[in-house]
């Protein structure tokens, strides 16, 4: 709240002869003031209130008023030296009005003093205090001197304090300081500004009176006094940080890192965090939404979670954060999910021979975007078949080959060598499988066909040579497998020439034509080691070196095996 108060008091009364200062007969300070003009006791008038030390504005008058008849005689009346109080006030206690009495010689100080009170008159209750302190007595057209203080009176500072001075007419100002504002021909102005709690300012003043008789120059003064409260201006300020690592593998949990702190002044009150997590993430281990409570200026909170990725990807995460009054913070992190991807190729022959070794290349090869670690190999090994060698440190154990091998980087390869021995003729199938940490298997199968080489021996012999015409022989045909493979629909013909005629046939398979001509029928398979026999019987007719020819076909055979025995037969 601001307050303006102006009082204005009469500081003196300057005049050639004597300057005196009357007390009022009515209280010290009584608005209702019969003796004002105006009714109220105001401006200059209050220089008839001057002179009762100690007094309170609405204290009784420190004298009595003098009778009606006895009015001071025209005549100047000369005032006592004045009284000085103790007190911080000070001001000359006037002397009662002399009755038909002439008046004494006067006794004239050195300066005249006078002191106001604003706003209250008292100064227990008053802010601001103005003193002036001037000769008792000036010369016309001399110059001289005065002094006005304006005195804080409280612990509080004052703004705008303003003194001003009513001169007479016929005071002229030769310079004052500070220097004076001249308001019109009468009014003197001095803006001293703020004024500290019990500090004061002293204005010098430089004047004269320019002709005898009575000058007075009328004081007042005025301030403004703020009611001020200081406000302890805040402002919270939320800020959110989220941290994830760069890249984890698929199988790995993603660690979330929540830090909510208060970078502002003041508390961020009710905070929350809360976090929509993308699609194809789900979590593990904490919350979606926590509550942080009152963050006072500076406090800083940390959240965690742990979430966990279906597939490879890269993953944002935008969590957001909210408190009272009004506060928002958001923060962003990403992971680049990664996953090793195998790959498993075999390099196999489709057709091995019996007898040989089966080789071939496994080759193990890492197509995704992580490393293979804990990488393994393991291969079937067949029924049927022994294993001759293995290469990078290869393990043998029963019915299977296992190799463990080193970490493989993406988009590189590993190849070990298998060597295996095939027991018997047919079909040889071996499966691979693949495995690391976090890939999904990978596996590959083979199939070889084994074969090997029929080689069938045949083999004519006649039982009985020279055959005596009339008499008969018999022919032994032998097909023996020295190979190792089955042969397959083992045909056999058998010739006689005209010197000799069939008698008869048998063997592993049936005749199936007779006559100089014959064949048997097919014998099925014939296994590498076995032998099958056929026995024809035929009578000498002529003498002759006779010739039995043998022709024998099979499936697995592009050319017939002929075989022939000689016969010698005579009369």
């Amino acid at each position: 709240m601001q307050r303006k108060l102006i009082v204005t008091l009469v500081s003196a009364l300057f005049s050639v002869g004597i300057g005196q200062a009357l007390a009022q007969s009515e209280p010290y300070y009584n608005p209702a003031n019969a003796a004002s003009p105006t009714g109220i006791t105001t401006g200059a008038e209050l220089v008839k209130t001057i002179g009762c030390p100690g007094k309170g504005i609405l204290d009784a008058s420190c004298q009595q008023a003098p009778a009606p008849a006895a009015k001071p005689a025209p005549a100047p009346v000369v005032k006592p030296a004045p009284v000085i109080a103790p007190a911080p006030v000070v001001a000359p206690a006037p002397a009662p009005a002399p009755v038909a009495k002439a008046a004494p010689a006067p006794v004239v100080s050195n300066t005249l003093d006078s002191v106001m009170y604003i706003p209250t008159g008292v100064r227990s209750t008053s802010a601001l205090m103005i003193e002036r302190t001037a000769p008792n007595e000036i010369v016309a057209g001399q110059p001289f001197s005065y002094d006005i203080k304006a005195t804080n009176l409280t612990d509080n500072k004052l703004s705008d304090v303003v003194v001003q001075d009513l001169c007479s007419s016929n005071f002229q100002l030769i310079g004052s300081n500070p220097d004076a504002e001249r308001v019109n021909d009468k009014l003197l102005r001095w803006k001293l500004g703020e004024l500290d709690g019990n500090a004061s300012r002293t204005i010098h003043v430089n004047g004269q009176v320019s002709d005898a008789g009575k000058a007075q120059n009328c004081l007042s003064g005025s301030y403004d006094q703020a009611s001020c409260m200081a406000f302890n201006v805040v402002k919270p300020e939320l800020l959110l940080k989220a941290s994830a690592p760069a890249e984890v593998m698929r199988c790995d949990a993603i660690p979330l890192t929540y830090s909510l702190a208060n970078s502002g002044t003041g508390v961020a009150r009710n905070a929350t965090l809360a976090q929509s997590l993308p699609e194809g993430i789900s979590l593990k281990d904490g919350a979606e939404k926590f509550n942080a409570g009152d963050l006072s200026a500076g406090a800083a909170k940390e959240f965690t979670a742990s979430v966990m990725a279906a597939k490879p990807g890269v993953y944002s995460f935008s969590p957001s954060a909210a408190a009272e009054p009004g506060m928002q913070a958001s923060a962003a992190a990403s992971t680049r999910v990664t996953e090793p991807a195998l790959q498993v190729t075999k390099q196999v022959s489709n057709t091995v021979i019996l007898g040989r070794d089966m080789e071939y290349d496994i080759t193990v090869t890492n197509t995704g975007d992580a490393v293979a670690r804990n990488l393994v190999v393991e291969e079937t090994v067949p029924a049927g078949a022994t294993v001759n060698s293995v290469s990078n440190n290869g393990s043998v154990e029963p019915g299977r080959i296992v190799w463990n091998l080193p970490e493989l980087a993406p988009k590189q390869s590993q190849t070990v060598k298998v060597a295996l021995h095939p027991q018997s003729v047919g079909s040889v199938e071996a499966s691979t499988r693949a495995s690391a940490y976090c890939a999904a298997d990978a596996n590959a199968a083979s199939k070889t066909a084994i074969i090997g080489i029929p080689a069938v021996l045949l083999e004519v012999v006649d039982l009985t040579d020279p055959v005596e015409l009339g008499k008969t022989t018999t022919y032994v045909i032998t097909a023996t497998n020295q190979g190792s493979a089955t042969d397959i629909n083992v045909r056999i013909g058998v010739a006689l020439e005209n010197t000799m005629e069939f008698v008869s046939g048998e063997g592993a398979t049936p005749l199936a034509l007779s006559g100089n001509k014959m064949e048997f029928a097919p014998l099925p398979k014939l296994e590498p080691g076995e032998k099958a026999e056929w026995r024809v019987v035929a009578k000498a007719i002529a003498p002759a070196d006779h010739r039995l020819t043998v022709v024998m076909t099979s499936d697995l055979r592009q050319r017939p095996v002929m075989e022939t025995e000689a016969t010698t037969l005579y009369k």
